[in-house]
């Protein structure tokens, strides 16, 4: 673990293997240099075993590139989780293939076109994912079943609670005076 020090983004600091400030201090999480040369360096200082998805091996670069989107609490778990997400796209791609999906000049939601891979994926899911749309009747029935779900308990906010107690007698206007603070004392 110690030779991972260069890939790691100190608190507050700086990247050591581009002596670069560091965009990203103060991340709870650990990121991952953004220099040119930190993938490579990834992979050439963490030995991961090969990725493999349909008789093809998922590249450790592309692995250590995705990297940086996901933050984990140390090198393994962002490794894993990279990874993943590249057995998913790539078996969304897979799937785009099957069904001859070519996607191009596709945009996100922001307006800008889409990577020709994204627009594969995004073209796929739009053709093969379907979301039911529940009718009034539907909807009604699922609150009605579930209606604990969608409520909370009943707030009550009392603006002035009252200890009543006569000013002549000296013993309950105490006692009372305790019971006001006592309850203060609880409340806040």
């Amino acid at each position: 673990m110690g030779m991972l020090i260069f890939l790691l983004f100190p608190s507050r600091g700086w990247c050591t293997c581009c002596l670069h400030r560091s965009a990203m201090c103060g991340a709870p999480a650990i990121r991952w240099c953004a220099h040119a040369s930190w993938a490579r360096k990834m992979v050439e200082v963490l030995e991961h075993p090969p990725v493999l998805l349909n008789g093809r091996e998922i590249d450790a670069a592309a692995i250590a590139a995705e990297v940086q989107n996901h933050p984990a609490p140390d090198a393994h778990a962002a490794w894993e989780a990279a990874a993943r997400a590249l057995v998913f796209r790539q078996l969304l791609l897979d799937e785009a293939d099957r069904f001859d999906i070519m996607a191009v000049g596709l945009e996100d939601a922001e307006g800008r076109t889409l990577a020709d891979d994204d627009a594969r994926i995004e073209a796929l899911l739009e053709q093969e994912v379907r979301c039911p749309e529940a009718d009034e009747a539907t909807v009604r029935r699922y609150y009605e079943s579930h209606a604990e779900r969608f409520t909370s308990p009943t707030l009550v906010e009392a603006e002035h609670i009252l200890f009543a107690a006569s000013p002549d007698d000296d013993l309950a206007y105490w006692l009372a005076t305790g019971d006001a603070r006592m309850a203060i004392k609880t409340r806040g």
